[in-house]
């Protein structure tokens, strides 16, 4: 956590525009003072909610299979997972080629119908 988040505030500053994506993040701290303490050093822009407590009959990483910090999961715009736990190094590839498709679908759409 303490490598990979301070990638990924380098990554969406310098893409979140271009690729058009945010981040929303769910805190394993159980700490409030914690969570807040984590979002002021690592200067993350992102949403971060307070992640799920004690209160849950099972630990949080079983319910969601989020093994490591940060766990990435990819959403499209219908809110269906298009990639998950990818490290932040592959984002930019992953995001790159995810458009190149879009793009690639609309063209193809496109053809063969008249103005």
């Amino acid at each position: 956590m303490q490598e990979e988040t301070p990638k990924l505030v380098t990554f969406y500053n310098a893409s979140h525009t271009k690729f058009d994506f945010e981040v929303y993040a769910v805190s394993a701290d159980t700490s409030m003072q914690k969570m807040k303490s984590f979002i002021k050093e690592m200067k993350t822009p992102w949403i971060t909610v307070n992640g799920p407590g004690p209160y849950l009959p099972q630990h949080y990483s079983q319910l969601y299979h989020s093994d490591t910090t940060p766990s990435i999961y990819i959403l499209d715009n219908k809110r269906k997972i298009i990639a998950k736990k990818l490290p932040v190094s592959q984002l930019d590839d992953f995001f790159t080629k995810h458009e190149n498709s879009l793009t690639a679908k609309k063209t193809s759409s496109g053809k063969g119908t008249s103005p």
